[in-house]
């Protein structure tokens, strides 16, 4: 399948992947033949509408991304905006500010960020997040499951008995396990609070660090 490249100095970059043939451009201009397009934009940012599966690479200065329907691979590296994603296949996001959310990733997905919020609310396979600083949070994942975070709370839900590791400066930890899944927890802060609320096993491997900030296990219907 064709892959599409969207490009923008500023404005929102907005693609609508859905049952059609071809690639159909609301806002931008047309480049490059073959295996791959690309589609330009200025200050008006891009707007277009492609075929479900669609892989998909963003590059953007300013302004927010916007991925609706069903796409393929995404990545995406901007410096500031909001990167909002519907579902996509597997997905590698690299953005200097701004808030990242996205509501399934079939496949795995790795966020890099320096300052804003991350949210993933279902991530069917491995899951990577790196911050300097915001929230972190991941619903659902199927793991193992690896962040990396300076400042601000993390909660991170696994839905089987998948590894996970948390390393955090300063920050609430909260890993989430099903009822059921004893984890080999290893938790070590220096003046924070640690608990494990399931009985410890060896289901999986369960690690976090923080220099200040409490860190837990708790069980989850």
């Amino acid at each position: 399948m064709t892959t599409l490249r969207l490009t923008a100095s500023s404005g929102r970059i907005r693609a609508i992947a859905e049952e059609r043939a071809g690639v159909e451009i609301e806002r931008g201009a047309r480049h490059g033949s073959g295996g791959t397009v690309e589609v330009r934009g200025g200050s008006g940012g891009v707007v277009v509408r492609v075929p479900i599966g669609t892989e998909l690479v963003i590059g953007s200065g300013s302004g927010a991304v916007e991925l609706e329907g069903p796409c393929g691979p995404v990545r995406v590296t901007t410096r500031s905006g909001r990167v909002s994603i519907e579902s996509c296949a597997s997905l590698d996001a690299r953005t200097v500010s701004g808030r990242v959310e996205v509501e399934h990733a079939a496949g795995g997905a790795r966020v890099r960020t320096g300052h804003g919020r991350v949210h993933l609310a279902g991530v069917g396979g491995d899951a990577y997040v790196a911050t300097v600083s915001g929230r972190v949070n991941i619903d659902h994942a199927a793991g193992p499951v690896r962040v990396n975070t300076v400042s601000g709370r993390i909660k991170v839900a696994l839905d089987g008995a998948a590894d996970a590791r948390v390393d955090s400066v300063s920050g609430r930890v909260s890993i989430a396990l099903p009822e059921g899944v004893h984890p080999e927890a290893s938790l070590r802060s220096i003046s924070g609070r640690c608990s494990c609320e399931p009985e410890e096993g060896n289901d999986c491997c369960i690690t976090a660090r923080s220099v200040s900030g409490a860190l837990e296990v708790v069980s989850r219907p």
